[in-house]
């Protein structure tokens, strides 16, 4: 079971004294933080899933025990809805709500340093937003620690 840290932004910066890694290279243990909103817990979720997935990232539960923090922050949105009937308008109670929206991740390691930063967004007709945008951050990210520890 995974839950997710809502941390306010001074707390992230005290949390973070403890952290050890110098590098991307050098990240094998992280701790997530997802901004408090109501739209982003699925996201959070998911992103934890997805990094321990990998097999290349291990999600921890407390500051102490990562070797960088991984920020998270952004918004989803219903942008509008669409119908397959032309008749019945745009309104919430005549059609399908298409979302959109964006995730900004932020690792960081020691003496709180950015290693490495990404902005994520999904494609146009995502059905699941949440699911892709943690895809496309795990991938990213995993990707990122790889070639930096490749000699």
């Amino acid at each position: 079971m995974f839950t997710i840290h809502l941390l306010s932004p001074l707390l992230v910066c005290l949390v973070m004294q403890a952290q050890t890694a110098g590098s991307v290279g050098e990240v094998h243990r992280v701790y997530v933080t997802v901004a408090a909103k109501p739209a982003l817990a699925g996201v959070g979720r998911s992103l934890m899933r997805d990094l321990e997935k990998s097999g290349a990232i291990q999600v921890v539960d407390t500051p102490s025990q990562a070797d960088a923090i991984l920020s998270a922050d952004g918004d989803i949105y219903v942008k509008g809805y669409v119908s397959l009937n032309p008749r019945s308008g745009n309104s919430p109670g005549h059609g399908e709500p298409v979302r959109a929206g964006y995730l900004s991740v932020e690792l960081k390691g020691k003496g709180n340093e950015t290693l490495w930063s990404f902005l994520a967004t999904p494609r146009f007709g995502s059905t699941n937003i949440e699911h892709e945008i943690s895809k496309q951050v795990t991938k990213e990210l995993v990707s990122a620690v790889r070639t930096a520890k490749k000699p």
